[in-house]
C-alpha cells in the first residue's frame, strides 16, 4: 500500500473538510487508496438536494448548507415588515427578482450622483454595473422575498417597501458629496414615501469629531423627524468610526460570526470598526451576524453564468460530467484547469474547490461577509417592530434593541455595544409597548 503526503492543495481541502468528524487524525500519513476514499465520500457529500433545490455544503463551515436568517437567529417567520417603508443609501442597485417577485415593492429609486430619479418601473438590461451589486445584496439581505430559492433565503422584512437610493461615481468611489445629496433627497422625500428607516451600509472617506459635519447634520435630523438611521459600523478593528456610523442618533451595527448556527455557545465577535461618537457613546451600540450571510448573485453576470456551469457539472453523473466539461469549462475561471482533467473524481475535486472560493451555495446564491450585511439584518428587524407598533420613535426603537439584546461572553463592551441583537424579544417588547402605550397617556 502506497503512502504519500498527496498533493497540498487536495490534502488541504479533505483535511480541513473531515475536521476530524470521521474519527481520522489529519497529521498522520495516509496511504493513497485512503485519501481517494475519503474525497470521494467528502464530494459526495458536498451537493445535497432538498424539494428540488440544489445546494452547495461548505465542508469547511458545517455539516449542512448555509442556513437562513430567520432559523439562525430563531426570529420566526413573522411579521414581515408590511407596511414599513425602508430606505437604502448604497452603491447602486438593480430590481432583482428577490425584491420585485411575487410582488414589486420597489417604491422610488434615485441617483445621488446626477440627482436623477429612476423609475422603479425600469429592469436592467444587459450586465448590470459593477456598483450595483453591494447595494442589491444589501437590501436583499434584509428585504429580499428569496424568490430564487422557493422563499428559503428570505430577508426578515421580506414584505417591507423599498426606497433605493444609489451613490457611488462612475469611477467607482463613494464620496461625502454623493452622501450627502442622498440624504438631502431623503429627508425631503421621507413623507411621501412613508420611510421609516434608513440603512447606510457606507461610509465616508474622512473622519470628524463634529456635528456639523453635513452627513452627520443630515442624519441627526432625519433621527428628530422620526426616521430611524442603522448605520454599519465598518470593518477594520484598526479603522476609526466614520460617518454616517459615528453619528450619535444613528443604530450603529457590528458584527459577529455565528457560525451559521443558532447555537449561542458557537458564536464570536466579527472584527469591525469601533470606537466612540461625539457624545462618549460606544459605537457599535449592537452586533449582528456578519459572515455566512445568504445574499442573491446578480442576474447576467459572469458570477451568475459561472455558478450556473459549476452547478450543472457538480451535480451529473461521472460519464455526464466528462461529457459537459468541454461546453461548460469556459464559463468558470478553473476551465484550462478542468478541460486537462481525465478523471471524475479530479474534476469534481476542482470544481468543487472553485465553489468554496467564490462562497457559493446555489446557483442563485452565495454567502457574503461584513458589517454591511450586519446592518440590514438590524433594519429588518427594526421593521418587523414598526410593523407591530408603527407608533414608535427612534428612541424607542433605539432603547428596546438595546435592552432585548445579550452580550457575547469575553467580548469588551467597545466591541459589541449592548450585544448581540434578538430579533424575537424585540419585536415581543414592541408590541408590549403598544399595549403598555394607552397606560402612559
Amino acid at each position: 500500500m502506497r503512502v504519500d503526503r498527496f498533493a497540498s492543495a487536495q490534502r488541504e481541502l479533505i483535511v480541513a473538510a473531515i475536521g476530524g468528524s470521521l474519527g481520522v487524525d489529519p497529521n498522520r500519513p495516509f496511504c493513497v487508496e485512503c485519501l481517494a476514499a475519503l474525497e470521494r465520500m467528502i464530494l459526495a457529500r458536498q451537493i445535497v438536494s432538498d424539494d428540488g433545490r440544489t445546494f452547495f455544503v461548505d465542508r469547511l463551515l458545517s455539516p449542512h448548507p448555509i442556513m437562513p436568517l430567520a432559523m439562525r437567529l430563531e426570529a420566526g417567520e413573522e411579521p414581515r415588515g408590511r407596511g414599513v417603508t425602508i430606505c437604502f443609501i448604497d452603491s447602486g442597485f438593480v430590481a432583482h427578482p428577490d425584491l420585485v417577485l411575487p410582488d414589486d415593492r420597489i417604491v422610488a429609486m434615485y441617483d445621488a450622483n446626477t440627482g436623477r430619479r429612476l423609475s422603479p418601473s425600469a429592469r436592467q438590461r444587459g450586465e448590470p454595473p459593477i456598483s450595483a451589486w453591494h447595494g442589491t445584496m444589501t437590501a436583499a439581505s434584509a428585504t429580499g422575498s428569496g424568490h430564487l430559492s422557493g422563499g428559503l433565503y428570505r430577508g426578515l422584512a421580506s414584505e417591507a417597501r423599498l426606497v433605493l437610493v444609489a451613490t457611488m461615481t462612475p469611477w467607482g468611489g463613494i464620496r461625502t458629496p454623493q452622501v450627502v445629496r442622498a440624504l438631502e433627497w431623503v429627508l425631503k422625500m421621507r413623507e411621501r414615501y412613508e420611510i421609516r428607516i434608513v440603512n447606510v451600509s457606507l461610509g465616508i472617506d474622512e473622519t470628524t469629531d463634529s456635528l456639523e459635519h453635513p452627513v452627520v447634520d443630515l442624519v441627526e435630523k432625519l433621527v428628530d423627524l422620526g426616521v430611524v438611521v442603522v448605520a454599519a459600523a465598518g470593518n477594520g478593528p484598526d479603522e476609526p468610526i466614520v460617518p454616517p456610523a459615528w453619528s450619535p442618533s444613528a443604530i450603529t451595527v457590528g458584527g459577529i460570526d455565528d457560525a451559521n448556527s443558532p447555537e449561542p455557545w458557537r458564536w464570536g465577535i466579527w472584527w469591525g470598526s469601533h470606537g466612540r461618537s461625539y457624545d462618549g457613546a460606544h459605537k457599535p451600540e449592537i452586533v449582528a451576524p456578519a459572515i455566512w450571510l445568504p445574499a442573491p448573485i446578480l442576474d447576467q453576470t459572469p458570477v451568475r453564468r459561472e455558478a450556473d456551469a459549476l452547478f450543472a457539472m457538480a451535480t451529473a453523473d461521472d460519464h455526464a460530467l466528462m461529457r459537459m466539461i468541454p461546453g461548460l469549462a469556459h464559463s468558470t475561471l478553473v476551465g484550462p484547469a478542468l478541460v486537462t482533467v481525465r478523471s471524475p473524481r479530479l474534476a469534481r475535486s476542482i470544481i468543487h474547490r472553485r465553489m468554496h472560493d467564490e462562497k457559493l451555495i446555489t446557483a442563485c446564491y452565495k454567502h457574503v461577509d461584513g458589517t454591511s450585511f450586519a446592518a440590514p439584518i438590524v433594519s429588518a428587524i427594526v421593521a418587523r417592530m414598526l410593523e407591530v407598533n408603527p407608533a414608535l420613535t427612534p428612541a424607542d426603537v433605539r432603547a428596546i434593541l438595546l435592552a432585548t439584546a445579550v452580550r457575547l461572553p469575553n467580548v469588551p463592551v467597545e466591541r459589541q455595544g449592548a450585544g448581540v441583537v434578538r430579533a424575537a424579544a424585540a419585536v415581543e417588547a414592541a408590541a408590549t409597548a403598544r399595549r403598555m402605550g394607552p397606560e402612559r397617556d
